[in-house]
């Protein structure tokens, strides 16, 4: 996909880049959240969380991507090189529908060109990301990861999974 004027990504550095991506990322983890956890465990969600977590995956030797327009952070993307793994695909609310999340998508996979089939995970609710990555390419594994039930899991309401995809171009 073509960038548009305005657009750039790079590579989260700097404790502003790290506090952005953490908010969008608290922002998609809540709104995947909604349906399956509670409102309670979801308004719980915290960006300090995810700025921990983000800065510890560095540490492990992901990477991750800010996407901002007209400087403002829109979307995020890591991608672990050793792995071939892209995970935490997350676009703000006010900017889905433009295109972003599939030119993030296909930013990661390049990212990672040295995996001919690079894998991602994504939560079996959510339906419309699985659709975008089909038409970009990716297919289901059949592989199941984490299964979250009402039963097992404290704030889940309806059961879901996390699904495995695999880039098959």
């Amino acid at each position: 996909p073509k960038w548009k004027r305005g657009e750039n990504v790079r590579l989260v550095r700097t404790e502003e880049q790290y506090q952005a991506a953490a908010k969008l990322f608290c922002e998609g983890r809540r709104t995947i959240c909604a349906g399956n956890w509670t409102a309670e465990y979801c308004a719980g969600l915290r960006e300090e969380a995810f700025l921990a977590q983000l800065k510890a995956e560095k540490k492990e030797g992901w990477a991750c991507y800010l996407h901002t327009t007209k400087d403002v952070p829109d979307g995020m993307v890591s991608v672990d090189h050793k792995t071939g793994r892209i995970e935490h695909l997350f676009v703000a609310a006010d900017a889905r529908g433009k295109g972003i999340g599939q030119k993030m998508l296909d930013f990661a996979r390049k990212k990672l060109s040295e995996h001919a089939h690079p894998v991602l995970s994504v939560l079996d609710t959510n339906t419309r990301a699985i659709a975008l990555y089909r038409r970009m390419g990716w297919k289901l594994t059949g592989q199941t990861d984490m299964k979250f039930t009402p039963e097992k899991c404290d704030g889940v309401v309806r059961p879901c999974a996390l699904l495995w995809m695999r880039y098959e171009g």
